[in-house]
């Protein structure tokens, strides 16, 4: 009996830890998303080598009302919001930021871990009023086969952002 139960911690034990823990994978290597660009939609975007894809988005890129909804409702400066949005056949994350201060957010990489996006953005100074934004929009995609994430964390100049506390529901 006590074997049994001795079996099944270490097995808990291997099995249980998830989610955005700072560990690594079984190998220790973190595998980042490569830079790639779209004729179609002419946009920059990032890719893993599991087939997970980010992008910056704009708020009138966005056509889906939940999803306009959603972001109307994102009013917490100074952490992110997340909503996931899925059905059967496909799985988009998007991570919302506001700020205080004008940021072109132009630069990405992220990786997707233990079912957690770790997205760690770039910013720079808004030198055109036009280019900068007081907002960060990104969508991540996943593939069609696969177990999709369930959380993130988001890193922008190498900071980590709290997440905000809202849920978000229809």
């Amino acid at each position: 009996m006590k074997r049994l139960i001795s079996a099944v911690l270490f097995i808990a034990l291997i099995v249980l830890p998830s989610g955005c823990g700072k560990g690594g994978n079984a190998t220790g290597k973190i595998y980042w998303s490569l830079s790639k660009y779209s004729e179609i939609t002419d946009k920059k975007y990032e890719e893993t080598s599991q087939g997970y894809r980010a992008a910056f988005y704009t708020l009138d890129e966005i056509s889906v009302d939940r999803i306009k909804i959603w972001l109307d409702s994102c009013d917490q400066k100074g952490k992110y919001c997340q909503y996931i949005y899925s059905d059967p056949d496909s799985w988009d994350m998007f991570l919302y930021y506001q700020t205080d201060a004008k940021a072109q957010y132009d630069q990405m990489k992220f990786n997707v871990l233990k079912g957690c996006v770790n997205m760690h953005v770039k910013s720079s100074a808004a030198s055109d009023a036009a280019i900068g934004q007081y907002y960060m929009l990104l969508r991540v995609q996943a593939p069609l086969r696969g177990s999709w994430p369930t959380s993130s964390r988001l890193f922008i100049d190498d900071s980590e952002i709290s997440l905000c506390d809202s849920e978000f529901s229809f």
